[in-house]
């Protein structure tokens, strides 16, 4: 029995004004009218992203096949079902991008979503029934279990594991009988916490496969003719795995478009065949992942399976559940398909070479504090880091795009609290940089200045105040760091770095309303020092705070031993040298 398409059904939570009017649409009326839609308004950031992400891959399906007109590319074969049948030739790559390019211009200049998304959905239906005996989205039928030789940690297993409702769903996250006091569901009943109508199912279950944490252990050792399946690591979702950034504007037409990358940066990922997960049935998106798993194509990475998942009718003592398996990790290393995210060269312990992975999001790590990795790694010698592939896109594409557009990038992800990768919080930020500014690549130019701006800051904060703050350490405790015992070490360094945490986040705000103030022909030189006298200001006002919130002892100060000297400090002192030391950080003489 069929039940809830997602073509016609609303699920996708939309602003519609900038009253901050929603409405849940479906996939159908979404493409129609994205033009008029402000942002997406679902449960979490988080869950937004994935959607996104989901919704990106019916974009680059059909726009890798069809013009904006709705006319196939000449050096594709298509079949009766939309399908391109195999990649583009060698010999044909430099056309196709000049067709694809073409194509995203168009869109642009359109403003809005041609008929050929509608006319390709409709090809689909039947692959986006949230219930469906043959095709159920995003799961596996209800037989798959029966197909399968199961283990876990523990040896053999006879069942498949389970997830409660409430625990994907992220307002609530309580696994087991363990009760989120301060969720955003009320109440002790498990049938109110596991009540989630079929809209917010399908955006859980999209966010889930993105975003699934790792402390469930069931596996897979046989599938139907697929017999010993080595071990493997289980896949917790891929964008649990990386720091993401994308661009947000006023419009989810332009939000789309600014982050459609039609003509990926690498050339060896060019006319490969897009293939998105509801293109292949059940069993031929299980066997996928374990016999290869090795994706090329960014239709394909948006609608990444981490489990084999089916959303079971039945109820447990901790209520309603889908029924799952982990599936083998998505290998990071050197994965460079992924453009969202910012890349760091890492040696791991299983490696003998330093290879390319994603950075996960610093959940005190404010945006611009990655400025310089963000935009300028194409610019100068780095072997640690390199630019973000939608950074590149973005300048590919400036020149289309008008310089009053209100555009921020935008970085969203999880914070895990465990080993097992559960979820402590989401992070979201953004900075606003003015278009001309974010492509100003010139020696002196903006760019290069702004990230000096940032880099100075932050050696002078994780230098010359994270010195003063060890010093309020120490007078608070009495302890120098150097004589602590390593659990003693530990709460020094803990009280160091909340110290310099807040230093940071008295900052974000400010810093990034400077930021999107410039104009890009104001005078470089009194705009920043603009900028330093107001860091400045906030790191005296911040410094003068923690002395006086230490009080009389602080004042009096201690005498300590150090290399069988004695000395001594009080607040005032290590204030004093901080003064100076700001003094010449706002002469840029550090």
């Amino acid at each position: 029995m069929s039940e809830f398409n997602l073509l016609d059904e609303g699920w996708i939570s939309v602003v519609t004004d900038y009253k901050g009017t929603t409405k849940l649409v479906g996939m159908k009326e979404f493409f129609r009218d994205a033009h008029n839609y402000k942002a997406f308004a679902g449960d979490t950031k988080t869950q937004d992203f994935a959607v996104m992400r989901f919704l990106l891959a019916v974009l680059h399906t059909v726009f890798s096949r069809y013009d904006a007109n709705g006319n196939p590319y000449e050096m594709l074969e298509l079949n009766k079902r939309m399908q391109q049948v195999e990649e583009v030739y060698e010999e044909d790559e430099s056309d196709y991008k000049d067709d694809l390019m073409k194509t995203w211009k168009d869109l642009w200049n359109c403003g809005k979503f041609p008929e050929i998304v509608d006319v390709y959905l409709e090809a689909w239906r039947d692959r986006f029934y949230l219930f469906d005996d043959k095709y159920p989205f995003y799961q596996v039928t209800k037989d798959f279990f029966n197909d399968c030789e199961l283990y876990s940690n523990k040896g053999a297993a006879k069942d498949a594991g389970s997830i409660s409702f409430k625990t994907i769903n992220r307002k609530i996250s309580e696994t087991g009988d363990n009760t989120a006091i301060f969720s955003m569901v009320g109440g002790n009943d498990s049938e109110l916490k596991d009540k989630l109508d079929n809209n917010q199912l399908t955006r859980w279950l999209i966010n889930y496969m993105a975003y699934s944490a790792t402390p469930d252990k069931t596996k897979i050792k046989r599938y139907l003719d697929i017999n010993d399946i080595e071990k493997y690591d289980g896949h917790k979702g891929w964008q649990n795995s990386i720091g993401a950034i994308h661009y947000k504007t006023d419009s989810l037409f332009m939000t789309f478009l600014l982050n459609l990358i039609l003509v990926h940066p690498d050339d060896k990922f060019i006319g490969k065949v897009q293939t998105p997960a509801w293109e292949l049935t059940p069993e031929e998106n299980i066997r996928f992942y374990l016999d290869n798993n090795s994706i090329n194509n960014l239709a394909r990475l948006y609608t990444d399976y981490s489990r084999a998942v089916y959303i079971s009718n039945e109820r447990n003592q901790f209520g309603r559940f889908f029924n799952i398996a982990q599936l083998p990790i998505l290998d990071k290393k050197n994965n460079l398909l992924e453009c969202m995210t910012i890349w760091e060269k890492t040696k791991k312990k299983d490696d003998n070479e330093e290879k390319w992975y994603p950075m996960e999001n610093n959940p005190y790590e404010s945006l611009w504090r990655n400025f310089g990795i963000i935009y300028l790694n194409n610019t100068v010698e780095s072997k640690d880091f390199r630019s973000p592939y939608i950074i590149d896109w973005f300048r590919k594409i400036s020149k289309e795009i008008s310089d009053e557009r209100y555009i921020k990038l935008s970085s969203v992800g999880i914070n895990s609290a465990t080993a097992s990768n559960l979820m402590k919080n989401d992070i979201d930020d953004e900075i606003y940089v003015n278009l001309e500014i974010s492509y100003d690549l010139a020696k002196n130019g903006w760019l290069r200045r702004i990230n000096n701006l940032v880099e100075d800051t932050k050696k002078f904060l994780n230098e010359e105040y994270m010195k003063y703050t060890t010093d309020v350490v120490a007078l608070d405790t009495g302890l120098l760091r150097s004589n602590a015992t390593k659990n003693q070490k530990k709460l020094i360094d803990a009280k160091i770095n909340s110290l310099i945490g807040e230093v940071y986040f008295k900052i974000d705000k400010p810093f990034k309303d400077w930021l999107s103030s410039i104009d890009y022909k104001e005078d470089k030189e009194k705009k920043l020092y603009e900028c330093k006298k107001m860091i400045v200001k906030i790191i005296k006002d911040e410094s003068k705070r923690v002395a006086l919130a230490h009080g009389d002892r602080a004042f009096v100060g201690i005498k300590f031993k150090l290399n069988n000297d004695v000395l001594y400090n009080n607040i005032a002192i290590s204030f004093n040298k901080l003064a100076l030391k700001l003094t010449n950080y706002e002469k840029g003489d550090l």
